[in-house]
């Protein structure tokens, strides 16, 4: 009797404890439970996203840029609209991401005229983060001491402008992997 006593009122216990949980709201602060984002650095899933591109070019340099999202804390896609002098172009942004995620461009960034000195072909260059937000007024685009930009020529009429806040020794990795990816998949 002991025994069934013993299983009996734990079972009981057991029940109550479980009643409780189920009848007690959850309340769910989304801001808190939101998972930070991460940049990745697994690569294998933009070598396979890379394998069949559109032909034109246009598309295809949009297309890029949509799969390199997961890969960097923010991005801007530059089209150019001049050349200033020399060394000199003027580019505008076309479309932009931040943590993941696309998001749609204002009006009056649109119409931004950047300038940017000029880049080779497939030249990725590492840039002040602060110095080119200070041109492309972006609150989304964090510009703490932390934020490295990377400008990459992956057109003669396209540049990729890419932020991460991705400490070194990590960062020099992989920006080595991505852009060694991106040439492969662009030279296609």
């Amino acid at each position: 009797m002991g025994l069934k006593l013993f299983l009996s009122q734990k079972l009981t216990s057991w029940e109550k404890n479980l009643q409780e949980v189920l009848e007690t709201p959850v309340v769910l602060d989304h801001q808190q439970l939101a998972p930070q984002f991460q940049a990745t650095t697994d690569i294998g899933k933009l070598c396979d996203t890379l394998q069949f591109l559109p032909e034109n070019v246009t598309d295809r340099m949009v297309h890029v840029f949509s799969r390199i999202t997961p890969y960097f804390d923010s991005g801007v896609l530059l089209y150019q609209v001049g050349v200033e002098d020399e060394k000199v172009e003027l580019w505008s942004p076309g479309a932009a991401f931040n943590q993941g995620k696309y998001h749609a461009l204002p009006i009056e960034l649109l119409d931004l005229r950047l300038r940017l000195p000029r880049l080779n072909f497939l030249e990725l260059r590492k840039t002040s983060a602060h110095n080119i937000l200070q041109q492309l007024p972006m609150p989304e685009i964090g510009d703490s001491v932390d934020t490295t930009a990377f400008a990459f020529k992956v057109d003669v009429d396209f540049i990729y402008l890419l932020f991460t806040e991705m400490p070194e020794p990590w960062l020099r990795q992989h920006m080595e992997n991505i852009y060694r990816v991106l040439c492969q998949g662009l030279a296609r």
